[in-house]
C-alpha cells in the first residue's frame, strides 16, 4: 500500500500500522487521521506536524497524541474498522499556551 492509499484508508478507519523504527524495534500503533478525531488541533500544532512525503503524521489513538512513521518501514497495514463521522472528539485537556480549536 503506498502514502496515498494509507491516508486515504487513514481518514476513513482506524488502521493498525506496524512498522520498524529508527532504532530497528518493530511498533504496532493504532491510529487514525478521521476528522472528528483531529479536527481538534489547532492551526499552530498541524503547522509543527511533518511535511517530508516520506514520513506519515498521524493520530495514535491509544497514546492520544500525533505520531509519525516513515512509509517505507511499514510492514503491515489492517483496516481494523470504520469511525462514524458523529463521533465525539476526545475530551483532552487543553495544553499549557495553546487553544484547541472547538
Amino acid at each position: 500500500m503506498n502514502r496515498e492509499e494509507m491516508v486515504e484508508e487513514l481518514k476513513e478507519s482506524l488502521m493498525q500500522i506496524t512498522f520498524t523504527k529508527l532504532d530497528g524495534t518493530t511498533r504496532v500503533m493504532k491510529c487514525t487521521l478521521h476528522k472528528s478525531l483531529t479536527q481538534f488541533i489547532n492551526e499552530a500544532t498541524k503547522a509543527k506536524l511533518p511535511t517530508n512525503e516520506e514520513v506519515l503524521p498521524v493520530w495514535d489513538i491509544e497514546n492520544q497524541a500525533w505520531r509519525s512513521f516513515r512509509v517505507a518501514s511499514v510492514t503491515d497495514v489492517k483496516n481494523i474498522g470504520k469511525i462514524p463521522d458523529n463521533v465525539s472528539k476526545p475530551n483532552l485537556p487543553k495544553p499549557p499556551g495553546e487553544f484547541i480549536e472547538e
